[in-house]
């Protein structure tokens, strides 16, 4: 699995800034094929103020052409839940739905969750009730199927903030609970789950995390 570069975006309205973002896309995809990954996660980008209907159409619009001129690719798109900043597409649920049922190729396109931006985009899983209702409602709009990557990540920023301040797990807003649940969800089992948290120095902050994720794991039954 590959992490595309932030600067491409899909919603662009400026002509020159969509073409290149759709050949940055491409070149991401034939790299990933070539190493035989099964996904490229990628932000939907920024509609610049022309409204959500209209971004809605530019996004399917550019995922289209970039699932034809790849066609025949066993590598497929992931589109990251967004933090819901300004003009940012992605950070609530029935739109990524509608996306997908607009695509020519929608089984090669899925959808990784980042729990930092859900957080920020006013999803609230810090309790397994409100878990289990922010799940359904994804479920409902999008299918739980869909989710082929989870991105694990606390945020320092409070609820609604629009935007993900990474930090450790557990160490932020959204403390432990909320990665027990994800941690102990036999739908997620044969899911990724990637830690996308910042280097912290003088420490081991990718082993200390792990390790804290792993500790979790039996603490909560939760479907």
């Amino acid at each position: 699995m590959a992490l595309a570069s932030p600067l491409i975006n899909l919603c662009a309205p400026d002509d020159d800034i969509l073409k290149r973002s759709l050949d940055a896309l491409y070149d991401e995809l034939v790299r990933a094929e070539a190493l035989g990954l099964s996904w490229v996660v990628i932000q939907p980008g920024k509609h610049d103020g022309q409204g959500d209907e209209w971004a809605q159409r530019q996004l399917a619009s550019s995922v289209n052409k970039v699932l034809e001129r790849t066609r025949g690719f066993k590598c497929g798109l992931l589109l990251e839940t967004a933090a819901g900043g300004e003009h940012e597409v992605g950070a609530s649920f029935e739109p990524l739905g509608r996306l997908r049922r607009k695509l020519d190729e929608s089984r090669r396109v899925g959808v990784c969750l980042d729990t930092a931006k859900l957080f920020a985009a006013s999803h609230d899983f810090r309790e397994l009730g409100t878990y289990r209702l922010m799940l359904t409602e994804f479920d409902r709009t999008v299918g739980l199927k869909h989710v082929k990557a989870i991105h694990l990540c606390d945020t320092q920023l409070p609820l609604g903030s629009k935007v993900a301040s990474p930090t450790q797990i557990g160490r932020g807003e959204l403390g432990t609970d909320a990665f027990a649940f994800f941690m102990n969800d036999s739908r997620f089992a044969d899911v990724p789950l990637i830690l996308e948290t910042p280097p912290a120095a003088g420490t081991d902050a990718l082993g200390d995390n792990l390790k804290r994720l792993l500790s979790l794991r039996g603490s909560v039954q939760v479907a």
